[in-house]
């Protein structure tokens, strides 16, 4: 795992570690998040390295798990996966919980935002467990399952209604699948060109349990596309695709158009561009930074409501009924 950090600090990229917080021996696998465990978190953390929940216990069945209470809590919470069919004393919020307090009281890795379900299983009330307990994103879907390249909010219960404010981030390639992913280099690079035509995402999700042509893959792979795609960590990419949270108004009066905005989340570089006739003229908050551009300006860090207004040639706003 490390070596894969190693790598993508010596690239100037910040990827994300989806770790499993394992700490009962049962059917799948041995007590993983240990001394030694907790010993290369803080190696991760040093490297600049996202660290993400993998879950507690990685089960096969996590879509069958009951919601749970909400006040799961280490080591009180003792998940055992029984055979590939059942785990016993297991709950959707006790391995977002735990796992999230672990990593973030035992590795020194800042808050965990992001998540990963084992073997990709997505139960359907997911979405609001992952808000409850304090995520914003997750990478558990891939994106032939999804049918597209691009992140998208989630809603309850994975219906038509209350979108939560929680944005799935589609996995594009991974390594369990034949062939061999140190075999498929040219293959990925002709996707993530395509993707790119369009500003998709390209995540890949690799298992880092050996060396060999899974680091070969990715060493390639970085070479192969850095001169044209951006690189970033799950939760890099999703705070800044998060911002089509934004909620925009305007209104126009004679000459002035106010622009009234709406930040649920702190967001930083907001672009927003002007009709041709209309020029930016004020901003109400002293604490908001402005740099113009091209027919507009960019914001500095905003959150909560923000009001702009932009003036109007006195030829354009005449014709304004």
């Amino acid at each position: 795992m490390v070596a894969y950090a190693e790598l993508l600090r010596a690239a100037g990229i910040r990827g994300t570690f989806g770790i499993q917080t394992k700490y009962v021996r049962d059917f799948n696998d041995a007590i993983l998040f240990d001394a030694a465990a907790v010993r290369q978190l803080q190696a991760l953390a040093r490297l600049g390295m996202e660290v993400a929940s993998h879950t507690v216990a990685h089960s096969d069945q996590f879509s069958a798990f009951p919601l749970g209470r909400g006040d799961e809590s280490y080591p009180d919470y003792r998940p055992v996966v029984l055979d590939r069919q059942a785990t016993r004393s297991r709950t959707i919020l006790g391995e977002l919980r735990v796992s999230k307090f672990l990593l973030e009281n035992l590795g020194a890795v800042g808050p965990v935002v992001s998540f990963r379900s084992g073997y990709l299983d997505y139960p359907f009330q997911l979405p609001q467990a992952l808000a409850a307990t304090g995520y914003r994103f997750s990478s558990s879907m891939t994106a032939n399952k999804a049918l597209t390249h691009l992140p998208f909010q989630l809603n309850h219960d994975r219906e038509a209604r209350q979108e939560v404010d929680i944005f799935e981030i589609p996995a594009t390639v991974e390594d369990e699948k034949p062939p061999q992913m140190g075999s498929r280099v040219d293959e990925a690079v002709a996707l993530a060109r395509a993707i790119g035509r369009y500003g998709g995402s390209f995540v890949v999700l690799t298992h880092p349990n050996m060396l060999g042509h899974k680091l070969e893959f990715h060493k390639a792979f970085i070479a192969a596309v850095r001169d044209w795609a951006w690189f970033g960590s799950i939760s890099d990419f999703g705070h800044w695709w998060a911002r089509n949270a934004v909620e925009l108004d305007t209104h126009c009066l004679q000459a002035v158009c106010t622009i009234s905005l709406h930040a649920p989340q702190p967001i930083q570089g907001l672009a927003l561009r002007f009709p041709r006739e209309c020029a930016y003229r004020e901003n109400p908050r002293s604490d908001v930074a402005v740099r113009p551009i091209d027919e507009g300006i960019v914001l500095g860090r905003i959150q909560g409501d923000l009001t702009l207004r932009c003036a109007r040639p006195r030829k354009a706003a005449d014709a304004i009924p």
